[in-house]
């Protein structure tokens, strides 16, 4: 997470992991024509890892805070439908 442009190799790793996750099912075991479910991203610092210098609200004279929070996710709801057929 830190730019190879700055001087901060004194600085311990920041390493963030990315975990996803699908929940859902379908509409019947027979059909199967429709799904709903969720799908999430989970994002933590990794063992060992030090973030907090970019983490948190940015300071006023020009500290740069990357990242609002760790661990933090999101969730969304997901539909989906089978396409219709080709009359070709």
């Amino acid at each position: 997470m830190r730019s190879p442009e700055t001087d901060d190799d004194w600085l311990p790793p920041c390493r963030i992991r990315r975990i996803d996750t699908v929940e859902g099912e379908f509409d019947s075991a027979r059909d199967r024509s429709s799904f709903e479910g969720t799908m999430s991203f989970r994002y933590e610092a990794t063992e060992g890892s030090d973030c907090s210098d970019i983490i948190g609200e940015p300071e006023y004279w020009g500290t740069v805070a990357v990242l609002g929070k760790l661990p933090c996710e999101a969730s969304y709801e997901v539909f989906g439908v089978e396409p219709p057929e080709d009359d070709q």
